[in-house]
């Protein structure tokens, strides 16, 4: 058999087992909140907030700069995972440089 159907068999083993009480897993249980989608204004503004142009929350997103423009005039409905994320970075965008995920040229050029 193949390794990854091992590691489903194991797996599902492990879940009947949960199951049967025969072992405990942890479990963690969570309410996940439904994403609020932005508005292109919203969207604009948190961007803003910031600090990035189109172009580096772009990067930041994996997307072209074309597409955040039409995100910001309307053209394009901004993607749930979009309206979830942004405000996160707005809220905090020092935690995506910790996490180095955003690395200032200061920062990168010492490495």
């Amino acid at each position: 058999m193949s390794k990854g159907f091992d590691i489903l068999m194991r797996g599902l083993g492990e879940a009947r087992d949960h199951i049967d009480g025969v072992k405990k897993h942890p479990v963690r249980k969570l309410l996940i909140k439904p994403v609020r989608p932005l508005s292109a204004d919203e969207f604009k503004e948190l961007r803003k907030k910031t600090g990035m142009s189109q172009g580096m929350l772009a990067l930041f997103l994996g997307v072209s700069a074309k597409t955040v423009e039409a995100w910001e005039s309307k053209t394009n409905p901004i993607p749930g995972p979009v309206s979830r994320v942004l405000p996160l970075l707005a809220e905090d965008p020092e935690y995506f440089e910790r996490k180095e995920i955003l690395v200032s040229p200061d920062h990168s050029a010492s490495n």
